[in-house]
Parts: structure tokens; sequence; C-alpha cells
């Protein structure tokens, strides 16, 4: 064991694995811990991810948060990275509203990962709402899904409203959940509104292939079969 160590603290991962399931199998996990910060500490990234990783499998999963929260306040971006996947993991509320103010504070990955926690919850679309209306694209796709999965007549409305402001994930929602009801009538609307290529898809997809009324149905509507703007001839 005495060799394993000299290798693991010069930067040999081999050994440094080696001697941490030695070290677990004798139930010295504080160890094994602690020889994988001590790597971290003198700036192995590698130690890092699997001091963090060995943290979270043991049952302290506060103390990776704590590491990769360290190193992004000190601004590694990877580890701020790390830390919001963690915290979502973990997605209680103290997780919610660390992600929220990272978010806040223009973190990207941490509004991703706080719009698909948001998401499950019917009571978070007006946060959702909010965020997404402050132009945050993170949040304006997991709102959409919500809406759609709701699916009554004032989600219907909104996803309208938003896909004719120009968001392409609330008019995917839209034409998706129409073609889902078999609404031509509403799918030949969003066509004509302009939401041509979400529209047209559904519409495609609403007609069996090699059906001559399908080919019809889009001709009149200016379509090929493919999807394609028609060309006179």
């Amino acid at each position: 064991m005495t060799e394993l160590r000299t290798l693991a603290n010069a930067g040999n991962s081999y050994a440094a694995e080696q001697l941490t399931q030695l070290l677990a199998e004798r139930g010295d996990r504080d160890g094994a811990v602690q020889l994988w910060r001590t790597l971290a500490d003198a700036g192995d990234w590698h130690a890092t991810e699997r001091l963090t990783q060995l943290l979270a499998e043991w049952g302290d999963r506060d103390g990776a948060v704590q590491v990769w929260r360290t190193l992004a306040d000190a601004g590694d971006w990877h580890a701020a990275w790390q830390l919001a996947d963690l915290l979502a993991a973990r997605g209680d509320e103290a997780a919610v509203t660390e992600l929220r103010t990272l978010a806040n504070a223009g973190d990207w990955h941490a509004a991703r990962r706080l719009s698909e926690l948001l998401a499950g919850d019917e009571a978070a679309v007006t946060e959702l709402r909010t965020r997404a209306d402050a132009g945050n694209p993170d949040a304006a796709e997991p709102l959409a899904k919500l809406l759609a999965a709701r699916g009554d007549e004032a989600a219907v409305t909104e996803l309208r409203t938003r896909a004719d402001a120009g968001n392409s994930e609330a008019a995917e929602q839209l034409t998706q959940l129409l073609a889902e009801r078999g609404d031509v009538d509403s799918l030949r609307s969003e066509l004509y509104a302009g939401n041509t290529h979400h529209a047209a898809d559904a519409l495609i997809g609403l007609y069996a292939a090699g059906n001559s009324q399908r080919r019809n149905e889009l001709n009149r509507l200016g379509l090929t079969t493919a999807g394609d703007p028609a060309v006179a001839g």
C-alpha cells in the first residue's frame, strides 16, 4: 500500500484508483476521499471529478456540491456547469433556490437546469412564463411543452400567441397538439398565418401516403407531397 500511495501522490491515476479500492474495502472511505482531495487541491482536474463522484456515491452530495461551488465561485465555467447538474439532480427546494440565483446572475446552464426542474410542476408555469417573457430561451422550451401537455384552450391560445411572436418551440408544440387532435382546420389557419414549416409537416402527417385526396389537398394549400412550395407549371 505504501508504494501505491507514493505513486498516487505523484499523480498516477491508476495507482490512486487501486489505493481507493483498497481503502474502501478496509472501510476507510475518509482516507480515499482525502487522497483525491489532496490531488484535486494540487490542480488535478481528473482528481476533482473523481473526488466529487466518490462524495456523491458515498452519500455526501452536499460535499460534492461544495467542491464545484468553490471552483465555480473562482470563475471556473466547467465547475459551474457541474454545479448546476448536481443541484438539478438533487432537486430539493434549496437546490432550486440556488439554481435560480445562478440563473439570475447570467448562468445559462443553470437557467436550463432550473427550467427543466420547473417544467415538471404545473404551479411553475408562472415562473417559466416570466423567465420566457424576459427573453430567457431556456425557459421558452419547457414552457411551451408544459402548455402543450396541459392542452386546454387557454394553453392553445397562449401557444398561438407565442408562435405568432416568433417562438419556434411554441409553434412546434402548437402544431403537434393540433395534429394530435386531428384539427385540420386550425392547422390550415396556422399555415396561412405563416407557421409554414411546422403546420405543413403536421398536415402532411395527417394524410395517408399516396392518397390522392391528400395530394389534392396539399396542392390546394400550395404544397407538394414533400411539404415544399408547389411550383406552378
